[in-house]
């Protein structure tokens, strides 16, 4: 120890109360960075506290808020959401066709200023395609042998998937995005949604594997079932697609364990044995309709052919 340090005596008064203005600066950086880390930690709190567990769905081993969820936090949290529009074309969304070795697809894009007048802002960005596994898979094929044998998906060709559907899903993307990055619940693990529910809470969403049974022309014939059920159900209800709707409801219900199982109004939702029994249902009671109408049978007989023919476009929902 140096000898001047022997008779080193610390300052009675405390340390310095005046800092040299560079160690300031990098205080006042840590400081505020530890009130942003205390302040976001209280955000993330507080935002997945206002919501419940069927606000949540589990995509694989990832949860997913729904937009009830997030507009429910929007909401109570005074979150607002300002959606940009294209600069060209003025609309809300930006819709585009792309391409790769599969075919080509449509990509739908969107883009909103997230604020709080406490929290400040960001932007965020919402978008979804006509590859979206639940109205754009028709199945999967195999390529190749041995070694080099691989699976790969079949998507439906544009005209065959609603365009809507795909709007919608931008949209729904976009609110979610919004409002989960704004407030930084977007990677929220499972375990901290079980920790805070219980466990078994929340609902699960399989998709099809690639090792499904159904190869491309079993998924291409059940939805050309569904494309005639659609028609069937439409026409029936003169063109009305709200009617339409709870029609397939109504026809899609059935009863299990002494209990009564909702229907599905979206058609596309429909898959399997629950399908063809639902058609059937309705090709009987299109039939009977047709027989009490014999002389609208000639017109509803070419409309039902022209509705359900290849290249007219996707089933409603």
């Amino acid at each position: 120890m140096p000898e001047d340090a022997m008779d080193f005596q610390p300052d009675p008064e405390g340390p310095s109360s005046v800092m040299p203005a560079r160690i300031q600066s990098h205080e006042n950086a840590l400081a505020a960075l530890e009130r942003n880390m205390h302040m976001a930690e209280r955000l993330i709190d507080m935002a997945l506290a206002l919501t419940k567990p069927q606000d949540w769905t589990m995509f694989g081993t990832k949860p997913w808020l729904c937009r009830s969820g997030a507009e429910g936090i929007r909401r109570r949290m005074g979150i607002s959401i300002e959606i940009i529009p294209d600069p060209d074309t003025r609309r809300q969304y930006t819709m585009f066709k792309d391409s790769d070795d599969r075919g080509d697809f449509i990509v739908c894009e969107l883009t909103a200023k997230v604020s709080h007048p406490q929290l400040g802002s960001i932007e965020a960005f919402g978008f979804a395609t006509t590859r979206d596994k639940f109205f754009g898979l028709q199945g999967y094929e195999t390529i190749g042998e041995g070694k080099d044998q691989k699976t790969l998906p079949v998507w439906k060709p544009i005209s065959e998937v609603n365009l809507e559907h795909v709007k919608m899903k931008a949209y729904t993307n976009l609110w979610v995005n919004s409002v989960t990055r704004f407030t930084g619940i977007s990677n929220v693990s499972a375990e901290a949604l079980e920790k805070l529910f219980g466990a078994g809470k929340i609902g699960k969403v399989a998709f099809r594997e690639a090792e499904d049974k159904r190869d491309a022309g079993a998924v291409a014939e059940e939805n050309k079932q569904a494309k005639r059920l659609w028609a069937i159900c439409k026409l029936s209800c003169s063109g009305d697609d709200n009617q339409a709707k709870q029609l397939i409801a109504k026809l899609s219900s059935f009863e299990k364990d002494g209990k009564t199982v909702n229907g599905v109004t979206d058609v596309n939702k429909l898959k399997g044995f629950r399908l063809k029994r639902t058609l059937e249902d309705a090709e009987k009671g299109w039939k009977s309709f047709l027989e009490k109408n014999p002389d609208k049978k000639a017109f509803l007989g070419d409309a039902l052919t022209e509705a359900t023919k290849e290249g007219t476009g996707a089933t409603s929902s």
